[in-house]
């Protein structure tokens, strides 16, 4: 997920459309509120890519296919696709870059935030654990990226990992903090 301080596009809002098929998009409505929010996933398997876009605390246009976008602005963004490269024709003929290079390029464009493998890689990740939605027992997961100029990121991080990340962060957070005046002993 990226965030920008950008202010929200003086075009007006139209009619919010239902998505169109069973996708709940993250609520970023409260982190959009003074600024943008575009957050991507994708499945790593079949060939399905995300993206939703918030501004001010709306869902501008989200879509998983570029020709099903939803939102209050779901035509927004078809100039800057098609500049990208998406294929925006019904039958999915037209000419088209790779949907997920496209996509980030996309978020790109939209947050001024370019994924690179130094940004992967030193970046600092948060998991979480959300009780309510069971999951099926994992292994691990695959960080697979390769942008639209053709540089690849790849990283696997097994379960083992995550869990002794979590440890830390756990223990971390459960420290006592303790505030040393000028007169106290060096730690």
């Amino acid at each position: 997920m990226f965030t920008s301080p950008q202010p929200p596009p003086t075009t007006p809002n139209t009619p919010t459309h239902p998505p169109p098929h069973p996708t709940r998009p993250p609520d970023s409505t409260p982190l959009s509120a003074a600024g943008r929010s575009v957050t991507h996933s994708s499945n790593g398997g079949a060939p399905i890519d995300l993206i939703h876009w918030y501004e001010a605390g709306e869902l501008r246009t989200s879509f998983e296919w570029p020709i099903d976008r939803y939102g209050c602005t779901p035509d927004e963004l078809v100039p800057l696709m098609r500049e990208i490269g998406f294929d925006l024709t019904e039958d999915g003929t037209g000419p088209s870059t790779d949907t997920k290079a496209a996509v980030l390029a996309l978020a790109e464009r939209l947050t001024g935030v370019r994924l690179t493998e130094e940004l992967l890689k030193d970046a600092e990740y948060h998991f979480g654990h959300v009780p309510d939605e069971p999951a099926e027992e994992w292994t691990k997961f695959v960080i697979d990226i390769t942008d639209a100029h053709g540089e690849r990121f790849y990283k696997e991080v097994t379960r083992e990992e995550v869990e002794a990340a979590s440890a830390r962060a756990r223990a971390e957070a459960e420290a006592p903090i303790v505030i040393l005046g000028p007169s106290s002993p060096a730690p």
